[in-house]
């Protein structure tokens, strides 16, 4: 069955299939892209009808994938991921701009390295424009691999060095237990297991390195309170007697500023390896490699400097 994609299928056809995968929502696809929710629309089923499959569902979640949509919705970002590189490379060339670069970040770094590496990036690459997007491994390397993102820079897990990508470790995120700077742990003769515990809520994988650690260290796991804000947790230990275990990049800033302490603890850690992942078959981007020697110098002096990471450079 011939379907003639290249003549038929349309760029605001795209672009409405990855805003609709993006926003999750007709309604809200519809406002990221200055549209009416009825244009919108027209242009989805426009486009189901050229491709002859249905691209979304509805669901409990919302506007969701269908089994058959994966490769529409994955090729319709990356076409686009293509066109927008181009349109940098020729703003380049024409201007002598860097350009923009998107960069995906785990929730770490996004919390405790690059809110401090930002502040100062007109400083030292005037020109370039940084795009951050926070989220989840898994789904951060579906990006990189389409094009929507130029790097990311955060935990590397196993099965990172895949074919497709080029993992570049430039540091390791220690595990830490924090409370508030005038907590009893820091200077009477109490132990670990004597407070209550708070815990993050983040991926099944994360979660379970957390719970590990902290049950080899003799943390409290009786009544453990969760919580999947990095916010609500500051709140909690500054107002409490409770701990909590996570890496002490993700409270860099509170642990700077003195809101939160952290404790010393002897027990050996497995090797946390963090830094940048690359997609190995595209060439990077002028911008994205001046963006990415900016922060290997960064990391390297926040290790001297504050000892939140160690290095691996």
């Amino acid at each position: 069955m011939q379907r003639f994609l290249d003549s038929r299928l349309s760029l605001r056809q795209l672009r409405a299939i990855a805003a609709i995968d993006n926003c999750g929502s007709l309604s809200r696809a519809a406002v990221s892209l200055g549209v009416t929710q009825s244009a919108l629309s027209k242009s989805l089923h426009e486009a189901e009808a050229i491709l002859q499959i249905k691209v979304f569902e509805r669901s409990a979640k919302g506007t969701v994938r269908s089994p058959r949509g994966d490769g529409t919705v994955i090729a319709a970002k990356t076409i686009l991921a293509t066109l927008k590189r181009l349109e940098d490379d020729l703003d380049r060339s024409g201007g002598g701009s860097v350009g923009t670069v998107t960069i995906g970040a785990l929730p770490s770094v996004a919390l405790g390295l690059l809110p401090t590496f930002l502040a100062s990036v007109d400083e030292h690459l005037p020109g370039l424009q940084v795009r951050v997007i926070e989220g989840l491994t898994n789904d951060l390397l579906v990006q990189l691999s389409s094009g929507e993102i130029d790097l990311v820079l955060g935990r590397i897990y196993r099965g990172v060095e895949d074919d497709r990508f080029f993992a570049e470790p430039l540091y390791d995120e220690p595990l830490a237990v924090i409370a508030r700077p005038n907590h009893p742990l820091f200077s009477t003769s109490t132990t670990l297991a004597d407070f209550e515990a708070v815990l993050p809520t983040y991926s099944e994988r994360f979660g379970r390195e957390i719970e590990t650690f902290a049950e080899r260290i003799g943390l409290r796991n009786s009544n453990l309170v969760r919580a999947g804000s990095v916010g609500f947790l500051c709140e909690i230990l500054q107002v409490s007697d409770m701990i909590t275990v996570l890496p002490a990049l993700m409270v860099a800033g509170p642990l700077q500023r003195g809101i939160l302490r952290a404790l010393s603890i002897d027990e050996q850690q497995a090797k946390r390896p963090s830094g940048l992942i690359w997609f190995a078959d595209r060439p990077a981007a002028k911008g994205a490699e001046r963006l990415a020697s900016f922060l290997r110098k960064g990391i390297r002096h926040l290790a001297e400097e504050r000892g939140v990471v160690r290095p691996l450079l």
